[in-house]
């Protein structure tokens, strides 16, 4: 009987197993025709593991995919994937060129995706190119208040779940080298996220445009 359990639990343990994805599966699922958004939590999850299958599709035909795979490698620690992000702003596919842009304006606080040519951003990397490099990834996020509901005062905020904005992060909001106001992440989707005003915090209210920031406290 002992014997029988045995492999009655061995046998359910693989079960088990088997039925959790491995980090190739996930990041397989990027290339797909329905790939979406949620495919990246999952991934994001499977941390390191994950690495080399998303440095592998870095040289996938796929823009799509691998323009999702380098803002992936950004938020497992690699910091050399803003470079995959730079060249794709060249890419063919509208939608990867998009997902760069955005990714690199959150990661580096630099004017790509924001209407500004791409000979300006060029210019802007090749200054700050090293030192973003250099950078432990995801100290700082970078966004703008894209909209204020004039009936809740909550805001807008560019940061999405896919760049590493989630519930809780507090945001410094600022307006040239004026603060503004802090702001609570009361959700975070990964098109956009909203923001709370922290009472007492602001000097004057804030506004579409205004730029925002997240930096990680420090210790943690």
């Amino acid at each position: 009987m002992r014997l029988l359990a045995a492999i009655a639990i061995a046998a359910s343990a693989a079960i088990s197993f088997a039925g959790e994805p491995s980090a190739a599966e996930l990041v397989a699922r990027l290339k797909a025709l329905d790939a979406c958004y949620d495919d990246w939590p999952p991934i994001v999850e499977a941390g390191k593991a994950a690495v080399p299958e998303l440095k592998k599709l870095l040289a996938d035909p796929n823009e799509a995919a691998r323009a999702a795979a380098a803002a992936l490698l950004y938020r497992l620690g690699e910091a050399s994937a803003l470079d995959a992000l730079d060249a794709l702003l060249e890419a063919k596919d509208a939608a990867a060129r998009k997902e760069a842009a955005e990714a690199l304006a959150a990661f580096t606080g630099g004017p790509a995706g924001d209407g500004t040519t791409l000979a300006a951003w060029r210019a802007w990397w090749k200054r700050n190119r090293e030192k973003a490099l250099a950078a432990d990834p995801l100290q700082s996020l970078c966004g703008r208040i894209s909209g204020i509901d004039p009936h809740t005062g909550l805001a807008a905020i560019s940061l999405s779940s896919r760049h590493g904005a989630r519930r809780g992060m507090r945001i410094n909001v600022r307006r040239a080298d004026e603060f503004v106001c802090l702001l609570d992440i009361v959700f975070a989707g990964p098109k956009g996220s909203v923001g709370r005003l922290v009472p007492l915090s602001d000097r004057t209210p804030p506004r579409s445009g205004d730029a925002c920031f997240w930096n990680k406290p420090q210790g943690k």
